[in-house]
């Protein structure tokens, strides 16, 4: 009996160590496998789930390259352009730009005060003047001879010399490599009476003296005063009301090539 007792705690004993054993090796395994799994941070407030903190993005060390400037683009000879609402323009074509600023003024007697600011793309050494040929402004223009006088030529801020301050037929004048010049005058003959109309009502048509550059140099025109509207007659019938803005300050909607750079300007005659 005692024999068969010793042998039942022994069995016993064995068992539990089984277990025991058993259990270790759960428990090793278990804290192993933990060890692998990534830390979870804490729960945000107010949910149930369990977020992972994500790994911060390493900064870059590449250095930002700034975008290269860019430069104005010069408009195209007919397209449209923006114009200040006030004054006279501060850029663009004559100024900032190959091309040519036109300001014409209404004086006296139906005659026109000009200027023409004028930068060239290249130098030139002879500067070519004309009175352009109004005809192609409509058929009451098919008699008028216009004349330039008191004609004022210089390049930064000295005078050259103009034959007798005229300008009646194409003359040319030599200069020592130019870029930018500035014309200032005064053009009669270029004005007709409307008929039949209201007294005093007149239609004029005007374009620059300078002749002899690319036929595509774009011009800018403003006519300042009191007049009572411009047209570009070369231009479409849809584009042929191309003055903006209000007197004494309108403006051309475009830009023209100089080859036909002609506007019409209404306007009503001093009384005498």
């Amino acid at each position: 009996m005692k024999r068969d007792r010793a042998q039942q705690l022994s069995l016993l004993l064995i068992a539990v160590l089984w277990v025991v054993a058993a259990v270790f090796t759960a428990l090793t395994i278990r804290a192993v496998l933990s060890d692998d799994e990534p830390v979870a941070s804490p729960r945000p407030e107010g949910t149930g789930e369990t977020t992972t903190t994500p790994a911060a993005p390493s900064p870059s060390t590449t250095p930002t390259t700034p975008p290269p400037a860019t430069t104005p683009a010069t408009p195209s000879p007919g397209e449209t352009r923006s114009v200040a609402p006030d004054g006279l323009p501060t850029d663009g074509p004559g100024i900032s730009e190959p091309g040519v600023l036109m300001v014409i003024a209404p004086s006296t007697g139906g005659s026109f005060d000009v200027t023409e600011q004028v930068r060239l793309p290249s130098t030139t050494n002879l500067v070519e003047l004309a009175p352009a040929e109004l005809s192609r402004a409509g058929g009451q223009f098919d008699d008028a001879e216009p004349v330039a006088t008191a004609v004022q030529l210089s390049t930064d801020g000295q005078p050259i010399v103009v034959p007798d301050g005229t300008v009646a037929a194409p003359v040319s004048i030599p200069v020592d490599g130019i870029t930018q010049f500035e014309l200032s005058y005064q053009v009669d003959g270029v004005t007709v009476r409307s008929l039949p109309s209201t007294a005093r009502r007149a239609l004029a048509a005007v374009s620059p003296l300078v002749q002899a550059t690319p036929g595509d140099l774009p011009v800018a025109v403003v006519v300042a005063g009191q007049v009572l509207g411009v047209t570009c007659p070369l231009l479409t019938l849809a584009e042929q009301s191309c003055g903006v803005g209000s007197v004494p300050m309108i403006q051309v909607d475009r830009v023209l090539p100089l080859d036909d750079a002609v506007v019409r300007i209404q306007l009503d005659l001093p009384r005498a």
